[in-house]
């Protein structure tokens, strides 16, 4: 995998929101996620795992739902009091990548408040959650956002790890790792908006799920500098040719997360690159999946850029051609 290298400098101010005026005004959030549908992202995944680039898949799924309050779970229509639900804009990021004779399948589902319930400001996520399963082993962690903390809890089969119970002070106008495809794209609630081309912001930064698992990191706030580049550019990838802008977030740690984001509505994600992992667009599509489930609907896979497994597979996806 391309090692990213970069310097992206950080000011002593603190991150304050303001309205970015980005091209998503162009469209009205509700007229386009109120559909009934969810946008569905496929991705040439190569993620490092062990020392060495590991090829894969990653898809990502964006779409809009009920939230219980209280359960912090999708509502059910009718279920629950009307004052217990709140609209959220979910991401579920899923990927796949096989080291050696095992293959690891991770999932990241993170759930953002789009009007500010029950304390939270609004675009401020209220769950996050990541599962991690291998030949070795489970690992599952969540948080949950209240008003003014985080309560995280993790479950992992290392004994050093184990079960345990993490309560975190919830900083005001803070980035979260694990949202911050959303917040690149603008979706959501104008507080959430980011800075304008050429601004780079100084932001409290939760690292990622993902990342604190798998390398086996404590769970805490860190700095970090969200750059939005002042020029569009034009990037080639499997699912075509695009016009982007580019956002990058470089964290205390050194780690450094950049993003290339299509410049007209939707802006979906076209390419990330970081430290540990690397994808690039195959293919997307706006479609109720959750609808095709029958026999013959696999052939919506090639739709995405990806192959449908061979019969009696145990899940997972492939690149058409051996790409």
């Amino acid at each position: 995998m391309r090692a990213l290298r970069g310097a992206v400098w950080l000011s002593v101010a603190l991150f304050s929101v303001a309205a970015d005026g980005s091209s998503t005004a162009e469209v009205p959030f509700w007229s386009h996620w109120g559909d009934g549908k969810a946008e569905v992202s496929s991705y040439r995944l190569e993620r490092e795992r062990y020392g060495e680039p590991r090829p894969g898949t990653a898809v990502a799924i964006f779409v809009t739902e009920t939230f219980s309050e209280s359960g912090r779970v999708k509502a059910t229509p009718g279920h629950g009091a009307a004052h217990d639900e709140f609209p959220v804009m979910k991401l579920n990021l899923i990927r796949d990548f096989q080291t050696g004779i095992y293959a690891y399948h991770t999932m990241t589902s993170a759930f953002v408040d789009l009007v500010g319930h029950n304390g939270r400001r609004p675009g401020a996520p209220a769950k996050v959650s990541f599962s991690s399963q291998e030949w070795c082993g489970q690992t599952y962690a969540h948080w949950i956002a209240h008003a003014d903390h985080l309560m995280a809890t993790q479950h992992s089969y290392f004994e050093e790890e184990g079960d345990a119970k993490i309560r975190l002070d919830h900083p005001s106008q803070a980035l979260y790792e694990d949202t911050w495809l959303m917040d690149v794209r603008n979706l959501g609630p104008r507080e959430r908006g980011g800075p304008t081309p050429g601004e780079h912001r100084v932001v409290p930064v939760l690292p990622s799920l993902d990342w604190t698992r798998l390398n086996h990191r404590p769970l805490a706030w860190t700095l970090g500098a969200w750059t939005r580049h002042a020029h569009s550019e034009v990037l080639q990838v499997p699912a075509g040719r695009f016009e982007v802008e580019r956002h990058s977030l470089l964290m205390a740690e050194g780690r450094l997360w950049t993003v290339w984001v299509e410049t007209k509505p939707p802006r979906r994600i076209i390419r990330w690159e970081n430290l540990e992992e690397s994808a690039e667009l195959t293919g997307s599509q706006r479609i109720a999946y959750w609808k095709l489930t029958g026999p013959g609907d696999g052939s919506a896979l090639e739709g995405l850029g990806l192959a449908r497994p061979p019969a009696g597979a145990a899940g997972g996806y492939a690149l058409p051609h051996g790409g």
